[in-house]
This record gives structure tokens, sequence and C-alpha cells, in this order.
């Protein structure tokens, strides 16, 4: 008999409360079976994590580096890496050819730039 009061106890206290700003909920005293208010505590914001879980954007996939090349006094590109990476093995460029990507300060050797020279 006790658990049907409480049960039914938490069901009006969940109604006259809204989901979103629940942290606990109070089950009041009941003549003779409890003696004093009983909290429980419940998840907080529960629509809120619910709805943030159901509109989380996913981070943007990484996109390959562009790379532009200075070849005969222009820049020429983008290009991905695999592609400079063939320039060289086919001796279309060398590893002193200037490249330049989003992020370095300046043209660069490729000799110099880690990721083309893997």
């Amino acid at each position: 008999m006790l658990d049907q009061i409480a049960k039914s106890n938490l069901s009006e206290a969940l109604t006259h409360q809204t989901l979103q700003n629940i942290r606990h909920v109070q089950i009041p005293a009941q003549q003779g079976f409890l003696p004093q208010p009983v909290v429980l505590p419940v998840m907080e914001n529960i629509l809120q994590r619910q709805e943030a879980a159901q509109t989380a954007i996913p981070p943007q996939i990484p996109q390959a580096a562009q790379y532009y090349l200075a070849i005969e006094d222009n820049a020429k590109g983008p290009f991905t890496s695999a592609q400079v990476r063939d320039f060289l093995q086919q001796g279309i460029i060398s590893d002193r050819t200037l490249c330049w990507k989003e992020g370095l300060s300046g043209w660069t050797p490729i000799r110099d730039t880690e990721e083309l020279t893997r």
C-alpha cells in the first residue's frame, strides 16, 4: 500500500512541475505512513538533454589541405598533398619548389613542409 501511495504521489508531483526544471521530486507526507516528506533526486533537465542529443551537429569533416605551388614565378593550384607528392615523384617539381597553404606564414620550400615530405 505504501508503494502505491508513493507511486501516486510521485505521479502527482510530476504533473505539478515541468520536466525541464526538475531537480528533485518531493513526495508529501501521508497520514501515519510517512512522517516527513521524502525527496527523490531526479536527473536534471531531462528534456534539455534529449533535445541537445537530437539537435547536436557533428563537427565538420576535415578537408584535405589545398596547396599552391610557385611554378615559373606563378602561383598554381590548388593541389592536394597527394598530387604534390605525385609531382615530386614524376620530377615535375623539386623539393625546393615553393608551396603555400592556409596556416603557413609564407611561401615555403616543399622540403620544409612536413606533410609533403612523409
